[in-house]
């Protein structure tokens, strides 16, 4: 009996799944042979005295951080964040990607402490390095989302951001959703895919504009169907 019940609840959210109206997810950006990225990553000198008096002072190096690369549709599963890495940055904030793979990827740093650095980049389909250059830090951004709807029963949605492999749940009152700790970048425009699971099923994709540092944007509420 436990059995047919593990079935017929696989078999229900996979048509669940198929009744989401969501664009296509990737999930690989690495394996076999391709192309390598290579970069470096150093914070900022915001000190506001070498400012004023326009002293040069060398950037710090973001040591130790975390590298991730996934392709731009990459979706997470619902209610996980799948931010698993296999590289980081070296004591002098350099970074080496190997085996990526042909086609456009979101390569993101982020050290865990509110700081981070996004970029887009497109891989040919022949192989090469693709040098990044020095990428300076910035503060992480959030973006918000809540039910404004007035249908009966329990509510229940979730807010991924594609290709950062980043997922949250609605808060326990079942109205609001807050995804933090967002990598920015100047050519970085995210996806946000909104999956509701009740009280109606439906799930779209929102493209949204570049954030910036520290930003919380909010997405438009979400009504009833």
């Amino acid at each position: 009996m436990k059995f047919f019940k593990s079935v017929l609840f696989t078999s229900l959210f996979a048509l669940i799944l198929q009744c989401l109206s969501m664009g296509p997810s990737e999930s690989a950006s690495t394996g076999g042979s391709g192309s390598e990225v290579v970069g470096v990553v150093n914070y900022p000198d915001s000190s506001n005295a070498a400012k004023k008096m326009r002293i040069f002072t060398p950037d710090r190096p973001m040591k130790f951080a975390n590298v991730y690369i996934n392709p731009r549709s990459f979706l997470a599963d619902t209610g996980l964040s799948q931010v698993t890495t296999r590289y980081h940055t070296s004591e002098d904030g350099s970074f080496r990607i190997s085996q990526v793979l042909p086609g456009e990827h979101l390569v993101y740093v982020n050290d865990g402490a509110g700081m981070a650095i996004a970029t887009m980049i497109t891989v040919p389909q022949d192989s090469t390095t693709i040098d990044l250059g020095v990428l300076l830090a910035k503060k992480t951004a959030s973006v918000q989302v809540q039910y404004d709807g007035v249908a009966p029963g329990k509510v229940l949605f979730y807010v991924t951001l594609r290709g950062a492999g980043m997922s949250v749940r609605c808060t326990e009152r079942n109205l609001f959703a807050v995804l933090k700790d967002i990598p920015t970048g100047d050519n970085v425009k995210h996806t946000i895919t909104v999956r509701m699971f009740s009280p109606f099923v439906k799930g779209f994709d929102l493209d949204i504009p570049v954030l910036k540092p520290s930003q919380l944007f909010t997405l438009e509420s979400l009504k009833d169907l």
